[in-house]
């Protein structure tokens, strides 16, 4: 009785305690500052997710405010939609008896942008996944590509992995988020078609675009967010707490419920899940490599924005229905209401985003922030003309390397001593090194700091 008792006492405060809302919540340290218009623009990303809700022969408020704004845009973008493109169970045989509609779900979000010329880029969520796992998912696919062309369902054969460029100072990077949280004993012929094939091999293989790339802007598309304060972050709204599944009122089952599912990461599609943590956490340690990474997902039916862990986090997955969020110090932003987020990054480098709530008659601009400033400029200098014929340095200074006794006998002297002796290094002068050398970008691996450098005939 005690133990049932206390339960209760738990479920209720877990109740009152992460209770999402359905309000506009926003920073109260966030300097919003509308798009620069005087800037020039290198390309426009239009981003929403989770629009595969619709009734049969209906859209959505989000849908038709998309389709009307890109009409009144040029074609130097890119719309992606982050996925989950047909509830709830992906796209099904003809001969199904639900076909129809998930048909006519994928068809409205393709009317949507089948005017725009510029990139339309289709993205897998969890649900569509959901209908015969890689078959399902290729059906979908084949139905994309055959309305709106090759390349605009991606990545392509189920696989995980996709890099799109946009530009020279910008990177698309493609993830499959739902392939790595997969089971794949369900889907033996999930890799078949796909030169990676391990999960290990695609975090190698996004450790290698992030770095080859860390002088641009580089977008990751993948639905399932790294930072959300939504449902699949254990904040649940007052509706999820007496309805858990949609259909009963269970108000105290409900919440019950709900805290196992916050605290036991049952499920895949949560981010209290160790396959989806362990995701997370590797992606982010990845991206550190580079200053301007920002990551675009759907999954959550809300609009959020982060600035956490030195990335960037837009999360615009409201184009067919609504779920409650709790903002938190961790978000400078949270919505759930229909919409869609706009993402314009500049020819100077720069970044800005705004997210649109999309109403029948008029829509409504409820944040907007810059992401990242411009490049910096290059700033003249009078250097030394002349050098001396060696420098004494070490490769980490004497006091880095210092460590008392006690430190030592726990993890051993290691190269310490060697690294931290200072030796003399020669000089060379990079005007004359060669024929003259000019530096061309940074480099290096998790353990090297290296600069890649080019002559005067093109050769690095």
């Amino acid at each position: 009785m005690q133990k049932a008792i206390k339960l209760f006492v738990l479920s209720i405060l877990f109740f009152f305690g992460s209770c999402a809302t359905h309000h506009k919540q926003i920073s109260t340290t966030v300097n919003q500052t509308p798009a620069n218009n005087d800037k020039e623009i290198s390309h426009t990303f239009y981003l929403v997710g989770d629009a595969g809700d619709t009734a049969f022969g209906d859209s959505t408020d989000a849908l038709l405010s998309l389709k009307k704004r890109l009409e009144n845009v040029d074609d130097n973008g890119t719309v992606i939609f982050l996925g989950d493109n047909i509830y709830s169970n992906g796209m099904p045989k003809k001969d199904d008896s639900s076909y129809n509609l998930a048909k006519h779900r994928l068809q409205v979000q393709i009317d949507a942008v089948s005017n725009f010329n510029g990139n339309r880029i289709f993205i897998p969520g969890n649900h569509d996944w959901k209908n015969n796992g890689i078959k399902g998912l290729k059906r979908q696919e084949k139905y994309v590509e055959g309305a709106l062309g090759k390349n605009t369902f991606l990545p392509e054969d189920g696989c995980a992995f996709k890099k799109v460029k946009i530009s020279d100072d910008i990177v698309l990077l493609i993830v499959d988020s739902e392939w790595y949280l997969a089971n794949w004993d369900k889907n033996p012929t999930i890799n078949d078609d796909c030169d990676i094939r391990t999960r290990n091999d695609f975090f190698k293989e996004f450790d290698s675009e992030i770095k080859k790339n860390r002088d641009k802007t580089i977008l990751v598309a993948i639905h399932h967010p790294l930072f959300t304060e939504g449902p699949h972050g254990g904040n649940f709204s007052t509706h999820q707490h007496v309805f858990p599944n949609n259909r009963l009122p269970l108000p105290v089952i409900g919440t019950i419920t709900n805290f196992i599912r916050k605290t036991g990461g049952i499920s895949p599609e949560d981010l209290q899940n160790k396959n989806y943590r362990y995701l997370v956490n590797r992606l982010s340690t990845l991206a550190q490599e580079s200053d301007r990474v920002i990551f675009v997902s759907g999954h959550e039916h809300s609009l959020q924005y982060f600035e956490k862990k030195n990335l960037v986090q837009i999360v615009s997955g409201s184009g067919s229905k609504t779920s409650g969020v709790k903002k938190s110090n961790n978000s400078l932003f949270a919505f759930s209401a229909l919409g869609y987020a706009v993402l314009k990054v500049y020819k100077d480098g720069s970044s800005h985003v705004t997210f649109v709530h999309a109403k029948p008659n008029n829509d409504e601009i409820v944040f907007q922030k810059e992401v990242y400033p411009a490049n910096k400029k290059e700033v003249k200098t009078d250097y030394n003309k002349e050098f001396p014929d060696t420098v004494k340095a070490s490769v980490y200074t004497p006091k880095e390397t210092r460590k008392d006794a006690f430190y030592k006998s726990l993890w051993g002297n290691h190269y310490r001593k060697e690294y931290g002796t200072i030796v003399a290094a020669p000089t060379v002068n990079l005007d004359t090194l060669y024929g003259g050398l000019t530096p061309l970008k940074k480099g290096g691996g998790n353990q090297s700091i290296s600069l890649r450098l080019i002559d005067k005939n093109g050769k690095q």
